[in-house]
């Protein structure tokens, strides 16, 4: 009886012990390893779907301000920004001619580490365009580009750049959007 209660005492021995430690150590790095490259690739997917879901706010903002407002005589793209830095500037015009200042200004601003910026949107009762205050985010983006799409200065053509990893770093989206005929004079 001694020696049947001896042989049930006895545990594992440090080799096996050694062994299940080392088993679930490999284990757990498999599954740490797992786990990470799911979240990294989450993490990029989100980051891709994340600039163009802000491409996509850019453009959208502009393409229906345009149409809303954009008859040719009301629209034009005007230069600001420093020497080093010119940059276009959508001006949309309710009443040209008018001294009520009912326009608004669509520029990219960029940000202070030159990594992107943001597009955004100011009236004409805010200070300029070179002073931050009254500046309304539409998008944060990598670049924004506006101009003349042909010679009549009947279209624009709008140009949204902003980060993807799909693409090697940036990506660019694109529109031309054709302003309206003035509206003639009326007649009675």
């Amino acid at each position: 009886m001694m020696q049947k209660a001896k042989a049930e005492q006895n545990g594992f021995s440090v080799i096996e012990l050694l062994i299940a430690l080392t088993l679930m150590a490999l284990l757990g790095t498999s599954l740490l390893t797992v786990i990470a490259t799911g979240s990294n690739a989450f993490g990029r997917i989100f980051a891709e779907k994340d600039g163009q879901n802000e491409a996509r706010i850019a453009l959208s903002y502009v393409t229906v301000k345009l149409r809303q407002n954009g008859a040719r005589d009301t629209v034009s793209i005007v230069e600001s920004g420093s020497e080093t830095n010119v940059r276009n500037v959508l001006k949309i015009d309710g009443t040209p001619g008018d001294v009520t200042d009912d326009c608004y200004f669509i520029y990219f601003e960029e940000a202070p580490d030159g990594m992107g910026g943001r597009l955004v949107e100011k009236t004409a009762n805010t200070p300029g365009v070179d002073d931050p205050r009254g500046a309304q985010k539409i998008a944060g983006i990598r670049d924004f580009s506006i101009a003349y799409a042909d010679e009549a200065h009947a279209k624009i053509r709008i140009t949204v750049t902003y980060d993807s990893a799909a693409a090697g770093g940036a990506d660019t989206r694109e529109t031309v959007v054709a302003l309206r005929a003035a509206p003639g004079p009326n007649v009675s």
